[in-house]
């Protein structure tokens, strides 16, 4: 797998657990409330569309992937441009937005 792709999955599948505010250490009894991806994958874009209009925009991506201005201003440059590269190929259609079909699309065809 290229370094990329590779790069792109990972922040995805880190996304996805951020999102649904579970941690890679929550107890069973929390993920236990999220039986399968797909659920996984609805709930993690519902939480991440903050003014609930079915869409999801830089900010909003941003904002559930805690780059505000705690994250050191390095990594937050390296993460940013790794997250704005996974919008980017989330937004299929280019219109500068990722709407829930195209999210849970590009979740499912990459392994996230």
């Amino acid at each position: 797998m290229n370094t990329a792709k590779h790069s792109l999955l990972w922040l995805s599948a880190a996304w996805m657990v951020a999102a649904s505010g579970m941690t890679p250490a929550a107890d069973g009894m929390e993920r236990a409330k999220v039986q399968n991806p797909e659920q996984r994958r609805a709930m993690s874009f519902k939480k991440a569309d903050m003014n609930r209009d079915g869409f999801l925009v830089r900010e909003e991506f941003a904002e559930a992937n805690h780059l505000g201005p705690a994250t050191p201003s390095s990594d937050r440059d390296l993460r940013g441009t790794r997250l704005m590269a996974a919008f980017q190929a989330m937004d299929s259609n280019g219109d500068r937005r990722v709407s829930r079909k195209e999210y849970l699309r590009y979740l499912e065809q990459n392994g996230g």
